[in-house]
């Protein structure tokens, strides 16, 4: 099998990267992830402040949790009391991603206050 017909087995994890670059993103997965139950809108941006001490500006959060709904991460359910008004929960897929992000959490808190400055590395990306 050539390379050219080979199926592009590293797509799956640059769109999940794309996904987890956004600037709220990450946060976003934390806060749903510390819950075990859907959350609402406003609820969300309240968590978002607590957990980054910065407000999260309407527009950025709705984008963010739009796109990681169409990315699978994210689950939304319409509210009982208003149609524009959801809930939001992570789906097991971002449940999985949740779980990958404490560990990295837990990896820079210990790993980076151990590492070697950049200049000595000898060799860069």
């Amino acid at each position: 099998m050539n390379k050219s017909s080979e199926p592009n087995t590293t797509q799956p994890l640059i769109e999940i990267f794309s996904q987890l670059g956004h600037p709220w993103a990450v946060s976003l997965i934390l806060v749903l992830g510390e819950r075990d139950s859907d959350l609402g809108y406003h609820e969300i941006q309240d968590r978002m402040i607590s957990a980054t001490s910065r407000k999260i500006a309407d527009t950025a959060l709705s984008k963010c949790l739009s796109d990681l709904v169409e990315a699978g991460l994210v689950h939304r359910a319409a509210s009982a009391d208003s149609a524009l008004n959801g809930e939001y929960a992570l789906t097991l897929a971002g449940y999985e991603t949740y779980q990958h992000v404490i560990r990295m959490q837990r990896w820079t808190q210990n790993g980076f206050n151990n590492r070697r400055p950049m200049a000595d590395c000898s060799s860069a990306c």
